[in-house]
């Protein structure tokens, strides 16, 4: 029940946030320079993360810290500065929040998208769990997400279109050419840009490929229209990422009217 009073609120929030921010014009400034943490900060930081280097798998990307957000009338704007996957998971350990607060934590520019197929379906997955004695046990829903890390361009601005194609290419398997259009469909909290992404690709191809990261357990696919979403929203609310989540309520009131989320 806690869950599910919690992701109301969240579907509430969401909403409302929708609806102030509407229309106005994305914009992200980007400023070089780091995030300023005391030698004991980043001592702490060294030690988280020599815990979580265990999986070699894990690299200290570059990410970018949004540092302040400004809402005006016409606009919205993101200002960014440079941070690290290391900084990002240092920063957020219960331990760190303990000793020095979560004013201190880093709040990395991330994307998401909702994702519709050819055949007029909505790419929706379960990403992997974690490793019990009986198994492995999946984790929540999710769309397509991931951070906004440096660009391969010459430029060190972040490219939120550029990370949007990598992770579809990553999590996916959807190549730049099977992407029809994309749209931001606005921003999630204050860090998280939602996307919607129109693909040429079906549905059963996406089922038959091999991404390059395995971040799902398993594809599923909604139905792009009114009811199906809605139900989907409706009945796995307390089981999806609160951000994806979000993203959900941001696509589907944009298509269906306000309307459809009153019975959510």
């Amino acid at each position: 029940m806690e869950k599910c009073c919690g992701a109301n609120r969240l579907i509430e929030s969401a909403l409302e946030k929708y609806r102030k921010e509407k229309g106005k014009k994305l914009r992200i400034r980007y400023k070089a320079g780091n995030v300023q943490f005391t030698e004991e900060m980043k001592n702490l930081i060294d030690k988280l993360w020599k815990k979580e280097k265990k999986d070699p798998e894990t690299y200290n990307d570059k990410l970018y810290h949004v540092q302040n957000v400004d809402v005006s009338e016409t606009s919205i704007t993101l200002y960014t500065i440079d941070s690290s996957y290391k900084e990002y998971v240092g920063s957020r350990d219960p331990v760190f929040k303990t000793l020095f607060g979560s004013s201190h934590c880093i709040d990395p520019l991330s994307i998401g998208a909702v994702v519709v197929t050819a055949d007029s379906k909505i790419l929706m997955g379960k990403r992997k769990g974690i490793q019990t004695v009986g198994g492995s046990k999946e984790g929540p829903y999710s769309i397509v997400a991931g951070y906004v890390q440096l660009s391969k361009k010459t430029t060190n601005s972040p490219d939120p279109t550029a990370a949007l194609y990598q992770e579809l290419f990553e999590e996916a398997s959807i190549h730049q050419e099977e992407i029809l259009n994309h749209k931001i469909l606005g921003l999630v909290e204050r860090s998280y840009l939602a996307f919607e992404v129109r693909s040429k690709a079906f549905s059963f191809q996406l089922m038959s490929r091999n991404p390059a990261e395995e971040e799902f357990a398993r594809l599923e696919f909604v139905d792009n229209d009114h009811n199906s979403l809605r139900e989907f929203v409706k009945q796995k609310k307390s089981d999806i990422m609160p951000k994806c989540l979000a993203s959900l309520v941001y696509f589907g009131v944009s298509h269906f009217g306000e309307s459809w989320a009153s019975a959510l």
